[in-house]
This record gives C-alpha cells, sequence and structure tokens, in this order.
C-alpha cells in the first residue's frame, strides 16, 4: 500500500485546501484526515459500533479425519508361522484399517463479516489511495483529450486558412483577369475612336 502513495506523488493531486501534495507522506497526512473525517459519518460509526458491541458466540464445525488402526484377522496367504500349512491355510495377523472420523470442533468467534475498527481503517485508507489514483487516471485521460482536441481544432483552423487563402487568391486572379479584360475593350474602343477622329 505505501507503493500506491509513492506512485501518487507525482499524481498532482491536491488537499481540500487547494495545496499541492507532492510526497508521498503529505498524500498519506491528507488520507489520515479523510479517514478521520469519513469515521464521523453515521454510517462508519455503526460498523465501529457494531463491533464494540458484538459478542462472541460458540461456532461449532464438524471436521473430517481419517483415524488409522491396527485390527486383528487371519491372513490366507501367509507362510511366516508353524503349520501354516494345515486347515485352515495361512497365519494369524493384523491389518491395517483406516476409518473417517467426524470431530466436532467449537471456539468462540465473531459473527460472520464483522471487521475490526483496524481493518475498517485500512479498507479506508486503501479506499482513499485507490480512488485519488482513479480520479488521478480520469484526470489525465480529460487533459490528453483536451489536447487532442485542441490539436484537431488547431489542424482544422489551418485547414480553413489555406482554403480561405485559395478562395481569396482565385478571387483576385478572377478580378485580375476582369480588369484585364475590361482594359483591353477600353483600349479596343479607344482605338476605333481614334481612327473615327483621324
Amino acid at each position: 500500500m505505501l507503493s500506491s502513495y509513492a506512485d501518487l506523488a507525482t499524481a498532482g493531486l491536491t488537499d481540500a485546501g487547494g495545496k499541492d501534495l507532492t510526497t508521498a507522506a503529505a498524500i498519506m497526512g491528507d488520507a489520515l484526515t479523510a479517514v478521520d473525517t469519513a469515521a464521523q459519518n453515521p454510517e462508519f460509526q455503526k460498523k465501529l459500533t457494531a463491533y464494540r458491541t458484538a459478542q462472541k458466540q460458540n461456532v461449532c464445525t464438524d471436521h473430517f479425519t481419517i483415524h488409522s488402526r491396527l485390527v486383528p484377522g487371519w491372513d490366507s496367504t501367509a507362510t511366516n508361522c508353524e503349520d501354516w500349512y494345515k486347515s485352515p491355510v495361512g497365519c494369524a495377523g493384523t491389518r491395517l484399517v483406516e476409518e473417517p472420523v467426524t470431530e466436532k470442533v467449537c471456539e468462540m468467534k465473531f459473527p460472520e463479516g464483522l471487521l475490526s475498527p483496524v481493518e475498517q481503517y485500512a479498507i479506508a485508507v486503501a479506499t482513499y489511495a485507490e480512488t485519488a489514483k482513479h480520479k488521478s487516471d480520469d484526470a489525465k485521460i480529460q487533459a490528453q483529450n483536451k489536447t487532442s482536441e485542441n490539436g484537431l481544432r488547431k489542424e482544422m483552423g489551418k485547414e480553413r486558412i489555406q482554403l480561405a487563402a485559395e478562395i481569396f487568391l482565385g478571387f483576385l486572379g478572377i478580378m485580375f483577369l476582369y480588369l484585364f479584360i475590361a482594359l483591353e475593350r477600353h483600349n479596343r474602343s479607344l482605338r476605333l475612336l481614334i481612327k473615327e477622329v483621324k
């Protein structure tokens, strides 16, 4: 968990007052402050009270084990005794028998799902780190998206400026052509007028 707080030191976090949290110690201090504030929450208080007022109960469970024991018997394949070949054939012996045994084991336990105050505070501190990391990651993604949007706008702006320049140059070309034609017509009419005067 300490490593997650060290990683958050570069995440650009700020506390409730807007002060930058640039070290793992500062972030841990802010986490403890946040957890202390959260501990005043009625839901958190309810969990702490539940632990304080909880009574241990005698909980019994069945444990299954295998017990081994030697049982006397007759081994009809044995030949290590006197007169083993006479009826009944074989020798007296023992064999190992394994039997399942159920034992009831009882112990005093708190009810299931009940967390100690230390566990509750540890969960709250871990939740702070996860939430801070999640918010930091979201902020980074939003910043990247904003940068991408700005880059896209810039590119679109360049394209529009280029298109406007092309249209303006086209307009100037047309106007120049129109002016050239008008001047040429004017010169032609002027020549005709000069010929008529002569």
